[in-house]
């Protein structure tokens, strides 16, 4: 007997290849040249940590002690006090909050901003500015201290010509050592002066 092979099953195994063949091209979406999508938009904002506006009561409070500090000092040199200027506090606090935020203490901001910058995009219309930064002193008395050992800051403070300050003060809770530091500072303090124009 011989046998004879049926075509029948060969059918079938090729229709169910081609099935398979074509499900795959179906559902495969990159078989097919596609457009290169276009490179997803960027925006970029500045960066916005903790609060930007007015100061706490707390921080109003360690303020005013400071300025009253400050005043004593320029009396006792022959000047007249300073008063608080609004913008330049904005300012002063804004600093103040970014140094502690992003771990560092200068007069230069973390993204390349100045004194009078700051001054400048708080709105004050300046003719003179000055600053003093300080980290680390937990009371208003310890960093007036501070201000007053430094020729560089007392020389600030002792200015007679300034007619304005900003005061910010921003205790940072969990805050990190700074490159070099063994410890957290917490306290960060800026003092902005200024002249209007």
């Amino acid at each position: 007997m011989v046998h004879h092979r049926s075509a029948r099953p060969t059918i079938i195994a090729t229709v169910a290849v081609w099935l398979i063949l074509l499900a795959a091209l179906v559902l495969s979406p990159s078989v097919f040249a596609q457009p290169t999508p276009a490179a997803p938009a960027r925006v970029f904002l500045p960066l916005v940590t903790g609060a930007s506006g007015p100061q706490t009561p707390e921080e109003q409070a360690m303020a005013a002690q400071v300025l009253a500090m400050l005043n004593a000092e320029r009396a006792r040199a022959g000047c007249p006090p300073v008063s608080i200027d609004t913008k330049l506090t904005l300012a002063a606090q804004r600093h103040s909050q970014d140094m502690a935020v992003n771990d560092f203490v200068s007069h230069r901001g973390s993204l390349g901003s100045t004194p009078d910058q700051r001054a400048s995009a708080a709105g004050y219309a300046w003719s003179s500015v000055a600053e003093n930064v300080a980290a680390g002193y937990a009371t208003p008395e310890a960093v007036m201290a501070g201000w007053m050992q430094s020729s560089s800051h007392r020389q600030s403070i002792l200015n007679c010509s300034f007619v304005h300050v900003g005061i910010g003060y921003t205790f940072q809770p969990d805050d990190a050592p700074l490159a070099g530091a063994s410890y957290p500072y917490f306290h960060y303090w800026t003092q902005l002066f200024a002249t209007p124009r």
